[in-house]
């Protein structure tokens, strides 16, 4: 008799265009090298009610539970395992937060960070930490700019000497540190001519970029394929993770991994990735979140960097560039190994074989 794989459901927002789908879709096709996975779309959560008892993965559990108790009682009451997916964007998680996460068995966060902060604001149950998924392209050894903003910017860089940041603004410009960084690139500027600032946005514009404009720097909007934003990451040399709080601020992994060199707080969800050289001291803890949404489950405090040893320490990188620029080739190679599919998943795999069989 040919023995039938185990089921899951596996709850997420299918239909959004958001990062929780784009890493839950990661998850999905590993864990269906050994599950039968059964997906349910976020609007079908709503209102739920499953008749076979399988585990049930909620992806992200307060994101879809907070204003939908009944499918979470009805869940608890009728399902034999539940697991959540989380992030810890601040140290500490709100009350209602915990006790939503508490209805599940277990509790999945991409960060030691976000562990501690679930752990340490009440959460009960066991809490373990999954890495987000370093994509296949970062591991393509040399990508061509196709986009023509970038050949031009390629080309300006070897003719003028310059010396590229680069800061993605997608959202959420206090959190991700960009008063921060204008302060540390108004005094750069004073001293290295040669140093542009390029700001990657979205569609949606951060008030944050003002400041930033003020400064002087170059603007990229709108959607890019992600072989550009491999090539935007190779163009350029220096990336100031200067984030505030973030369960695990992704686009940090990714630079590393193309070889650019990484500078942020010694403190957050990134000290799992990036090598303790990169790393400069905090000036304190300051509230992310006040009066807005994220606030109600985020209700905690993040590190900030320290404005005056960044710009020590990004002077002394680029005073000896080239010599920084292989350290992050050296550490590039090391974080393709650790955060790949393959060892990311085996850790996946691991996890739900202990808990669930």
């Amino acid at each position: 008799m040919v023995k039938l794989p185990r089921r899951l459901y596996y709850a997420y927002p299918l239909g959004k265009k958001i990062s929780f789908r784009i890493v839950a879709e990661q998850y999905i096709n590993i864990l269906a090298k050994k599950y039968k996975v059964y997906r349910v779309a976020e609007e079908t959560f709503r209102r739920w009610r499953p008749i076979k008892t399988f585990p049930v993965v909620i992806h992200p559990m307060i994101y879809l539970c907070i204003n939908n108790k009944s499918t979470l009682d009805y869940l608890r009451l009728n399902q034999d395992f539940i697991i959540g997916f989380e992030v810890a964007d601040t140290d500490h998680i709100s009350e209602l937060g915990v006790d939503i996460v508490n209805y599940a068995d277990l509790l999945i966060v991409p960060s030691n960070f976000c562990r501690e902060s679930y752990l340490n604001s009440g959460c009960k149950i066991p809490v373990e930490v999954v890495p987000h998924i370093l994509d296949r392209v970062f591991y393509r050894k040399d990508i061509k700019p196709k986009h023509p903003f970038f050949i031009r910017l390629k080309e300006a860089k070897r003719k003028r000497n310059f010396v590229l940041m680069l800061f993605f603004l997608w959202h959420s410009g206090f959190r991700k540190g960009a008063d921060l960084l204008r302060e540390v690139y108004r005094e750069l500027k004073k001293t290295h001519k040669n140093l542009y600032l390029v700001v990657k946005i979205s569609n949606i514009e951060d008030p944050y970029l003002r400041g930033l404009l003020k400064e002087g720097c170059l603007v990229i909007r709108g959607w890019l394929k992600q072989e550009d934003i491999v090539a935007l990451y190779d163009v350029c040399d220096i990336y100031p993770l200067f984030s505030r709080g973030g369960g695990f601020e992704l686009n940090g992994l990714e630079a590393l991994s193309r070889g650019e060199i990484v500078i942020a707080a010694d403190k957050g969800s990134w000290i799992d990735y990036l090598p303790r050289e990169f790393l400069v001291p905090t000036r304190g803890k300051v509230k992310i979140f006040r009066d807005n949404l994220p606030s109600v489950i985020h209700d905690g405090y993040g590190y900030e960097i320290d404005v005056d040893k960044a710009v020590d320490k990004i002077h002394n990188i680029l005073n000896d560039l080239s010599e920084w620029k292989a350290k992050a080739r050296y550490y590039a190679k090391i974080v393709r190994e650790r955060f790949s599919e393959k060892r990311v998943g085996e850790r996946l795999i691991n996890l739900f074989e202990k808990y669930i069989e």
